[in-house]
């Protein structure tokens, strides 16, 4: 999976926004942001033969919606993408956020 991949994943849910970088503060949940948090590229004989990006996307609801977060799973899980899963509730906000991290071509 590469970013634009994942795009056009992302452009597949119904009633869900996203972005790459960041929603303005008043921006109601559901939605995603994701971003490029490092780059590691392989070279050989002084050229890149190999590039992959860590990424860090974050599901951001009122309410933990685990429906929505089996379909980014599942969308994870057909693309082959190994995923790392957190999840935190912010009391003052009172949203639920959902972290991945992982890896792209």
């Amino acid at each position: 999976m590469n970013l634009q991949l994942l795009t056009e994943e992302l452009g597949k849910f119904e009633n869900l926004s996203y972005v790459y970088g960041s929603f303005p503060d008043n921006t109601e949940p559901p939605y995603v942001a994701y971003y490029t948090t490092e780059d590691n590229p392989i070279f050989s004989d002084g050229r890149k033969v190999y590039a992959e990006e860590s990424v860090e996307l974050i599901l951001v609801t009122q309410k933990r919606d685990l429906c929505l977060e089996c379909q980014l799973d599942d969308m994870f899980y057909k693309h082959g993408v190994a995923i790392k899963k957190s999840m935190e509730f912010d009391a003052d906000q009172k949203i639920h956020t959902v972290t991945y991290n992982f890896t792209v071509d």
